[in-house]
């Protein structure tokens, strides 16, 4: 399986308009759209369909739209996350590096 990065969509295009569109290069597996961003994931179960639709769909335009077509660069887990969102793990410099930084404890206030 391939999976594409589509991106630049116009915010009134359907995931069934979408998926007819990439549908006529092969199979396709899976279709993610997010229509807030404009951008979606197209899974073809074959790679070479996958090089084909970029080939054909890049910088193509669809309705109205130069579309950016290419592999993506993530796996998939689920829906996709933007790389901003993804959580990354802070290393203390000063703790070793089988320990991780504790939560400091609560304040506890006299009456």
């Amino acid at each position: 399986m391939a999976r594409l990065y589509v991106g630049n969509l116009n915010s009134s295009i359907t995931k069934q308009r979408l998926t007819d569109t990439f549908l006529k290069h092969g199979p396709i597996a899976d279709v993610w759209y997010n229509s807030d961003k404009c951008y979606a994931f197209v899974e073809f179960e074959e790679p070479a369909d996958a090089q084909t639709a970029i080939r054909q769909l890049n910088k193509s335009r669809l309705l109205g739209l130069e579309l950016k077509v290419e592999l993506s660069k993530y796996k998939r887990s689920g829906s996709p996350v933007s790389p901003a969102r993804r959580t990354r793990r802070v290393t203390d410099p000063i703790l070793p590096q089988n320990r991780q930084r504790q939560s400091p404890p609560p304040i506890i206030r006299r009456a």
